[in-house]
């Protein structure tokens, strides 16, 4: 093999190892065209495989579930970077809104004294217990049985405090 086989085999192997991560769509094209080029890749549908590879999975589920795919990888590069400024906007709204709602949380709990409510901590594990839960079918009850909801620890350990307060 000679110095150019090697630096094309190279390209090739670091064009296939090539991921999107955190990084905007733009910069991952451009970084692809521009190890494509040093492969010596022209096949659309050898280009296409390792774009689909290296690309962020939220976006790439975004083309597929559109109407039509992408044929080329000019194509596939003009709807990444469309369905990127979509996700992108997603992101900003949700975090905004975790902001608030963080920001709600440190009001509640500041006033929360004077009320005398209870302000249960923010668990991330909350809501993907309530996804398994809501993906399990849901089973008879029984007579007598008495269901509990994932918080009915803490508000029993809550209540068992201020009845040792009151004493």
């Amino acid at each position: 093999m000679d110095t150019r086989e090697i630096s094309n085999y190279n390209a090739r192997a670091k064009l296939r190892q090539l991921r999107q991560g955190k990084n905007p769509v733009d910069e991952y094209v451009a970084e692809f065209r521009i190890l494509s080029g040093k492969a010596k890749m022209k096949d659309d549908k050898a280009l296409t495989e390792y774009f689909m590879e290296g690309i962020n999975t939220a976006i790439l589920q975004k083309i597929f579930a559109s109407e039509t795919l992408p044929t080329t990888i000019e194509e596939w590069y003009t709807r990444a970077s469309k369905h990127n400024a979509q996700y992108r906007r997603v992101q900003e709204i949700l975090e905004r809104r975790y902001a608030e709602l963080i920001e709600l949380r440190y009001v509640l709990r500041e006033t929360a004294h004077f009320f005398e409510i209870v302000i249960p901590p923010l668990s991330p594990y909350r809501s993907v217990r309530r996804e398994v839960d809501c993906r399990r079918k849901a089973e008879p009850m029984r007579l007598g049985e008495v269901r509990r909801n994932p918080t009915h620890h803490f508000w029993r350990v809550q209540q068992k405090k201020e009845e040792q307060n009151h004493r």
